[in-house]
Order: structure tokens, then sequence, then C-alpha cells
């Protein structure tokens, strides 16, 4: 009962919503980990001083 509730008149605009929003989440941390190991990965390929320190686009 309390789970329908959470939706007030639109429990199916809600419940999608909100596991969009968890799917989203879950996209967005496992995008930033995958970026990290691509940013530290160019200090193996390259000099330091040729890595940038914002975002390698190599």
């Amino acid at each position: 009962m309390h789970l329908l509730a959470m939706g007030g008149k639109y429990p199916i605009l809600f419940f999608a919503l909100f596991l969009g929003g968890l799917f989203f989440n879950e996209t967005f941390v496992t995008f930033r980990t995958w970026e990290l190991g691509y940013w530290a990965r160019q200090y193996n390929l390259f000099p330091a001083d040729q890595v940038d320190v914002v975002f390698c686009n190599r």
C-alpha cells in the first residue's frame, strides 16, 4: 500500500521515472569509472607532460 501511494495519481509514471533515474545513475557511474581508467592508461602510453590533465583526446 505504501508503494502505491508513492506515485499518487500516476504510479506508472513515477516508477518509470524512478527506475529510469536509477539506470541513468548506474550508467553515469560506469562511464566515469571507464573515463578514469582511460585517462590513467594515457600515463602508460605517453610521457606525463603530454597527458591532458582534464581529459585526454587522443
